[in-house]
């Protein structure tokens, strides 16, 4: 019992310490301690517009879920806080995802004001949270003292492993190929980052890489979203930075000339994943391989 007494005499006496202590969630009144936008600017949602926003990045993917909002509590302007924000997050910080819309109340521009929780943002995952201010309270500009969101750690997996196809895969002579590379999401996650794809070079086996290439032979394809490299001395590469959502794939392709050189035998070409591409978790399955039997004239 001492020991509670004593804790409620530090808050009653204790004023400057129990503004910490005791009241954790008040929010001081200054005006430098928020953040505040009065022009707008190209939004990193694109379907937002030029609008009023802040961006917020994690340093891992989170599941998001309650929402606490401080809404801008500076004494002679509280009117700038927002009334209404959409918030969007993302895994790329390129691909969003609404989240919800809420409405925030005004602060009453003290130091007694404890924020509210305003809603949740239903378990959606994303390492970049986008804050857009739609409404206001009156005020020129639009603002916001702090937010705080619940979080748990991301239980999305993230597995990518390529799928290569060649017809035909049986010539005799000089033949054209027809070449699709398909890299394909496996589990729940999509991918974030860079993804790096390469094939050994042989020197019987040609081709011009069509960058706005949309169909090969008999496959779809969308080469518009890899770029290809040609000046490593030993294997093509192509790369991307379009996320892969989950359970869905990518592909590029290319007509190639292959050239036994008065040769019969048979060959191994592999298409292979780089480690860390796309921010996977699973590495055991990178690489793809087809097989071509060939014949002299």
């Amino acid at each position: 019992m001492r020991n509670k007494i004593f804790a409620v005499l530090i808050c009653v006496f204790g004023y400057n310490l129990a503004m910490t202590q005791c009241f954790p969630n008040r929010h001081n009144a200054n005006e430098d301690a928020s953040w505040l936008s009065c022009t707008t600017s190209p939004n990193p949602n694109p379907d937002r517009g030029d609008t009023h926003w802040v961006l917020y990045e994690l340093d891992d993917v989170y599941e998001f879920y309650n929402l606490t909002v401080w809404n801008y509590n500076h004494v002679y302007d509280n009117n700038n806080g927002v009334s209404e924000v959409i918030v969007d997050v993302s895994v790329d910080g390129v691909t969003w995802v609404e989240a919800g819309i809420f409405n925030v109340l005004q602060s009453d521009g003290s130091s007694f004001y404890q924020g509210e929780m305003v809603g949740s943002l239903g378990g959606r995952t994303g390492q970049y949270v986008l804050i857009t201010a739609v409404e206001n309270h009156g005020g020129a500009c639009f603002g916001m003292s702090e937010i705080k969101i619940e979080l748990e750690p991301s239980t999305l997996l993230t597995d990518i492993t390529p799928s290569l196809t060649m017809l035909p895969t049986v010539i005799s002579g000089i033949a054209d190929l027809y070449w699709t590379v398909k890299i394909q999401e496996l589990e729940n996650g999509p991918t974030s980052g860079n993804i790096t794809v390469i094939i050994p070079k042989d020197g019987r086996l040609t081709f011009d890489w069509d960058a706005t290439g949309t169909n090969i032979g008999p496959f779809s394809v969308d080469n518009s979203i890899w770029t290809y490299d040609s000046s490593n001395g030993g294997f093509h590469i192509w790369t991307s930075t379009l996320p892969i959502q989950s359970q869905s794939s990518q592909t590029f392709g290319f007509i190639a000339s292959y050239d036994p050189e008065g040769t019969t035998g048979v060959t191994s070409i592999t298409a292979t994943i780089l480690s860390g591409s796309g921010n996977e978790s699973n590495l055991n399955n990178n690489i793809d391989v087809e097989t071509l039997s060939f014949f002299s004239n």
